[in-house]
């Protein structure tokens, strides 16, 4: 009942375990996650999500929606038609609500990278593609990613390092833990099919049917102001930890390098 994609912060898993080692022993400077995702049939091939953007220092953010707008207009000369945001929807299955972007929970390897002053890159091709168009695209965006990180490697090294030393500066700053988007946003051309919203024979809830011989462009709306949701004030001195939840606890900060 472990889920290795969803284990990154609480490590339970041998496996995550193993592989939190080897982002320690490594330190990489960028990390790429590489998914297929389901849901709605639309044109669009690959999203590609990063992180720090919304969140981390400002030097960061700054590279990485630099990085991000990079990636979608190499994608873009290559062939593909990349998304900078998750596409799923708002309200499940109801395309008409569009899209909130975010910043992903450190169990998450996109959440849990950014904590460390790195870059997460989650790339996400659509299973309605054929494996020939999931295979291009995802080469494509990891030959990118070398190609950039080849570029810009040193520069961020530099900005990562900046970061980690205002880590240890924050006591008694506020810390955001959480984030959300915020306001109404604003419209976004998507390029999906034509669809019907009918009650399904089976459940009687609606149901979307999407027609593939017929592309449409979608006017929805995305949220992409994204804010701290949820902020503490960090400990002016550390934190105290119960006898009791010494042993494990002290293995858990050990398996993350902290």
């Amino acid at each position: 009942n472990y889920n290795l994609n969803r284990d990154y912060a609480k490590a339970q898993t041998t496996e995550m375990r193993s592989m939190l080692g080897l982002i320690n022993r490594w330190d990489p400077i960028i990390y790429a996650d590489l998914h297929v995702t389901d849901g709605a049939q639309f044109e669009h091939d690959v999203s590609v999500t990063l992180e720090p953007v919304y969140s981390g220092s400002a030097e960061l953010r700054t590279a990485g929606l630099a990085l991000r707008t990079l990636l979608m207009q190499r994608l873009t000369d290559q062939g593909s038609r990349p998304l900078p945001f998750y596409p799923s929807f708002i309200d499940y299955d109801n395309p008409a609500s569009g899209f909130d972007a975010g910043v992903a929970q450190p169990r998450f390897s996109t959440g849990y990278m950014p904590l460390r002053n790195r870059f997460g890159v989650l790339v996400e091709t659509h299973s309605w593609k054929d494996y020939k168009t999931r295979v291009r695209v995802t080469r494509n965006t990891i030959i990118d990613l070398i190609e950039a990180t080849a570029a810009q490697g040193q520069a961020w090294l530099k900005l990562a390092q900046q970061a980690d030393s205002h880590a240890g500066e924050i006591a008694g700053a506020s810390v955001p833990l959480a984030y959300a988007a915020q306001g109404e946003g604003h419209l976004v051309d998507f390029r999906g099919y034509a669809y019907t919203r009918t009650p399904s024979a089976i459940s009687g809830a609606l149901a979307t049917r999407y027609d593939e011989s017929k592309p449409q462009i979608w006017k929805i709306p995305l949220r992409d102001d994204v804010q701290p949701s949820l902020s503490v004030a960090a400990p002016g001195a550390g934190y105290i930890v119960p006898a009791a939840h010494a042993q494990w606890m002290a293995e858990r900060l050990e398996v993350h390098a902290i």
